[in-house]
């Protein structure tokens, strides 16, 4: 298992085809895809929740900045973070943006992580 004390990226994958990469879900449903991309960079920067599942089965919850690169689903995540463990062990996660402070809107994916080595994102 490779270690970086900085961090590293996962993507949201389509391991078994069971989920729907980023790029696929825009040409399936482009006005959920663009009212998902809204709703996590509706402060700017993407903010998310990201739920993870521990080593003994329970939920695992922490904020995020998703990034959203060339039609892919990213998220960084610190070399020593229990979220890093959670996503290399097991990969499922559901993601779920902030909520709009005057609005009833939500949005939220789900799936299997795929780990990215930092040297082949350095370009993000």
């Amino acid at each position: 298992m490779p270690h970086y004390s900085t961090g590293c990226l996962f993507v949201g994958g389509n391991k078994g085809k069971e989920m729907l990469t980023w790029k696929e879900f825009v040409e399936v449903r482009p006005d959920l895809a663009a009212s998902g991309r809204r709703l996590l960079y509706q402060y700017g920067v993407g903010l998310a929740f990201l739920a993870t599942v521990r080593k003994d089965g329970g939920p695992r919850l922490h904020p995020v900045c998703p990034i959203l690169h060339q039609d892919q689903l990213y998220c960084f995540v610190l070399g020593a973070s229990p979220k890093r463990w959670d996503l290399l062990r097991d990969g499922r996660y559901a993601l779920h943006a902030f909520l709009p402070a005057h609005e009833d809107e939500e949005f939220y994916c789900r799936g299997k992580a795929i780990f990215v080595p930092m040297l082949e994102s350095v370009r993000l």
